[in-house]
């Protein structure tokens, strides 16, 4: 069977900008393994891929919507394999081509038609680009712990979340961030720093030595190669709904 994962992210650039994106991720039996009868789910060769959608606006719901559009009428666009070279062949991804583009081009048109409302919503203070569930849902629903993250911002203490799940730390990161609205942060924002991004010094120094403020969102991995918590921060973690206060 075909596996999918949803993940939502943020490219922000030197100057600051930002560059929004999801990516549908699929796992599937590479053709002629998934036959093979064994009873070792190790032994089969599974293909992994991406779709993968970048735009300036964070409708992360829109984009979602597209992606597992594309992912439920991937037969169409991507028929079965031809011979290479093939009138078929080519045919089949001139015809695929074609209708990803018309798909995309209508989506971009929505886009285009409502560029004055999303830039409205996306400059209006009280507007959240992403959703509040998150944060609550890995907190287990828990209002008082919320309320004390948002004070443990608003008097600028640091907070680091962390999470297994690179999707639950970044939603959540960005829903804390949102909260504070129409106030801005103005500490150092990370809101997903995979493990392998730095070595572990760097990664010691940034968590455990930062003299700034800080709202990050770290894999539950790096936390562990590190050794030990930062003393002087409020440590979240999502995956037990679990908050250290300072």
């Amino acid at each position: 069977d075909v596996c999918t994962r949803d993940a939502a992210f943020c490219l922000t650039h030197q100057n600051g900008g930002h560059t929004y994106g999801f990516a549908l991720q699929i796992v599937d039996v590479a053709s002629g393994v998934a036959d093979e009868p064994t009873d070792d789910e190790d032994a089969r060769q599974l293909i992994v891929s991406s779709l993968v959608l970048l735009s300036e606006w964070p409708v992360f719901e829109l984009h979602k919507c597209l992606l597992h559009h594309i992912f439920a009428k991937r037969s169409l666009l991507w028929p079965a394999k031809q011979p290479p070279g093939s009138p078929c062949a080519r045919h089949a991804k001139r015809s695929s081509t074609a209708r990803l583009t018309q798909l995309l081009r209508a989506t971009a048109d929505v886009l285009h038609a409502s560029a004055a409302e999303l830039k409205w919503l996306k400059m209006h203070p009280m507007w959240m680009p992403t959703p509040i569930s998150p944060l609550f849902k890995g907190l287990r629903w828990e209002a008082a712990e919320v309320s004390y993250l948002l004070v443990s911002l608003l008097t600028d203490q640091k907070v680091l979340l962390h999470s297994s799940e690179p999707q639950t730390m970044f939603s959540a990161s960005w829903a804390l961030r949102s909260l504070i609205a129409p106030l801005e942060y103005r500490g150092v924002f990370i809101p997903m720093l995979p493990a392998n991004l730095m070595a572990v010094d760097e990664a010691r120094t940034l968590l455990l030595d930062c003299s700034t403020p800080y709202l990050i969102g770290c894999e539950s991995n790096l936390l562990r190669r590190l050794g030990r918590l930062p003393d002087d921060a409020v440590v979240v973690d999502l995956d037990r709904g679990v908050v250290r206060h300072a």
